[in-house]
């Protein structure tokens, strides 16, 4: 897997281009291209790496175009006619849109009917329904009218809807009844990215590092749980916590100096995970409240976690206990459960180690880029233009 990914770095770029293209000549590949809002976490574990394997093996052919890059193609003349060159020139057998809104939705869609180019939409989270607690950034970026109503017309018109779990994919079928829509192992287990030579975790270390890894969307999230933070670090003078991501760490946790961090987010998946694993934590925190959206997401957190070598307490809830057995691959929290769960943690190294080997052979096993890859392959392989 490692050599794939290797080869393929130097093909195209892996980190947040505006566009990337990888492709050669020939008849029987699969010939992509996919719109994506930008290039976030979310473009790499769907397509990127369950990608890569197939376009190595010249399966497949691919280009990607981010919202940036759509607008800057376009400029001041006529949407219509410059994408419709643009589908010309690139001669797509399937148009992906990841997440996509605008600019130029419909006007996409419409252009690939008219063509004969089937469609898909990829979604992973609610869409249609940004919470406003998710901060006023979000909002403006995927919550306004505008953006919703374009995402709307998409899901409802494409020929298939891809989704990242099932409960998402039922969801989204009871808005959608008359769509196809299905779902995949998502997101995949990409431990082959980092580079484990440069420090080794030892159960025995004198002090105790726990953090939490996300965005600022999880803001409350966070903040759930910040009261058993609060207490961890009262009560055990040698552990420490920090935070990793665009995520702020909590007001109330400044009165600990420094034994509370945050660390901003990284550029480029592979740089994240290798950051993630090098913070050396000795435990990975995932709360989640308990409604609807959050529901709609994957356990991604829990397989980053893993892949860098960290233990996970996470919510009880439907997100992760489909995939954590309770005390084996990791613990499941209720919500007034956490001080106790990451004391349990703190006093049994023993147990954290053995629910990461566990943890590591379920990802690897379950969510294997192989099963990811052929998948994403089979979706696009049973629509695409003959």
């Amino acid at each position: 897997m490692r050599q794939i990914f290797n080869l393929l770095k130097t093909r195209f770029s892996i980190g947040y281009p505006d566009k990337f293209t990888a492709k050669d000549e020939g008849t029987n590949k699969i010939k992509i291209l996919i719109l994506t809002d930008n290039f976030s976490a979310t473009y790499y574990l769907a397509f990127h790496y369950p990608l890569q394997s197939l376009i190595a093996r010249s399966q497949v052919l691919l280009t990607v175009l981010s919202q940036k890059c759509v607008i800057s193609k376009v400029g001041s003349r006529k949407p219509t006619i410059i994408l419709n060159e643009l589908l010309v020139s690139e001669a797509p057998n399937i148009v992906i849109f990841n997440r996509y809104g605008l600019p130029y939705g419909s006007i996409f869609l419409e252009l690939c009917k008219k063509h004969g180019i089937p469609t898909i939409y990829f979604i992973d989270d609610d869409l249609l329904n940004i919470p406003t607690f998710l901060g006023s950034e979000i909002q403006k970026q995927h919550g306004n009218t505008k953006i919703i109503n374009e995402r709307q017309y998409l899901l409802a018109h494409v020929d298939l809807i891809y989704t990242s779990t099932r409960y998402l994919n039922n969801f989204i079928s009871q808005i959608f009844p008359k769509q196809q829509v299905v779902h995949s192992i998502y997101p995949p287990y990409l431990e082959f990215l980092i580079s484990k030579n440069k420090h080794q975790v030892s159960i025995t270390r004198n002090n105790f590092k726990f953090g939490y890894m996300g965005s600022k969307g999880h803001q409350k999230d966070l903040e759930m749980v910040t009261p058993a933070i609060i207490q961890i670090l009262q009560n055990y003078p040698d552990s420490e916590f920090e935070t990793f991501g665009t995520i702020s760490l909590p007001e109330k946790l400044s009165a600990f100096g420094n034994r509370v961090t945050s660390r901003k987010a990284v550029q480029n998946y592979d740089n994240f995970l290798n950051c993630l694993y090098n913070l050396n934590w000795d435990l990975g925190i995932a709360p989640l409240e308990n409604h609807n959206f959050n529901f709609c997401k994957s356990p991604v957190k829990y397989l980053e976690y893993t892949a860098s070598g960290i233990p996970t307490i996470a919510s009880n809830i439907l997100v992760y206990n489909q995939t954590i057995n309770n005390m084996q691959n990791g613990i499941l929290s209720e919500e007034n459960e956490w001080y106790e769960n990451i004391e349990l943690v703190i006093n049994r190294p023993d147990l954290r180690q053995e629910m990461l080997r566990q943890a590591q052979k379920q990802c690897s096993q379950e969510f294997a880029l192989s099963i990811t890859s052929e998948k994403v392959f089979s979706i696009v392989s049973s629509i695409r233009r003959k």
